[in-house]
């Protein structure tokens, strides 16, 4: 483990902290969330041999809506359930009683050109071993990014009512699952 470092932070005078490993994932935890990094892959491609089903805990917001001074409401919750990924992708979330939080197929960032096209209208970097996939149903637009390390996988999903509206409501969720 390398060494812890915090400091105050500008914007809220909270102790932000970043600590991380030898084998280079990080995370630097502050007042306002938290920022995971890893190394990146050496190849964009989805590893078939990620495929498994994962035991997960996630963090969840339900019906979040941005205030005054960036004051979120909403319903925090924290659940478990499985993510399931097949070989070709496929993937699915679900929470503890079965119920559907997301499904779809991954998509390498780098095969993803409303993320990553190479303009500066987009990310900068492909990121290798970042996936994501998109479903739109009924009015609403759900984004879920994924990526995989060792035995288990880090997901996270925003979900928002379309069209996109200014303080509209939105949900999301983000966890970590082991094989």
């Amino acid at each position: 483990m390398l060494p812890e470092t915090s400091s105050p932070s500008e914007s809220n005078g909270y102790q932000d902290c970043v600590f991380g490993t030898q084998n280079g994932f990080f995370a630097v935890d502050t007042g306002n969330g938290t920022i995971l990094s890893e190394p990146k892959a050496a190849s964009k491609d989805f590893d078939p041999a990620t495929a498994g089903a994962y035991k997960a805990v996630f963090y969840k917001k339900s019906s979040a809506q941005m205030g005054q001074n960036n004051a979120e409401s909403g319903t925090a919750s924290e659940g478990t359930g499985t993510v399931t990924v097949g070989a070709d992708g496929s993937m699915a979330i679900t929470d503890s009683q079965g119920n559907s939080m997301a499904a779809g197929t991954v998509a390498a960032i780098a095969d993803t050109p409303y993320i990553y096209d190479g303009t500066a209208n987009t990310l900068s970097d492909p990121l290798f071993g970042m996936f994501t996939f998109r479903s739109s149903t009924g009015g609403s637009q759900q984004d879920v990014f994924v990526t995989f390390q060792g035995n288990a996988v880090i997901f996270s999903s925003f979900q928002t009512g379309l069209p996109l509206v200014q303080n509209g409501v939105y949900e999301y969720f983000y966890g970590v699952g082991l094989k």
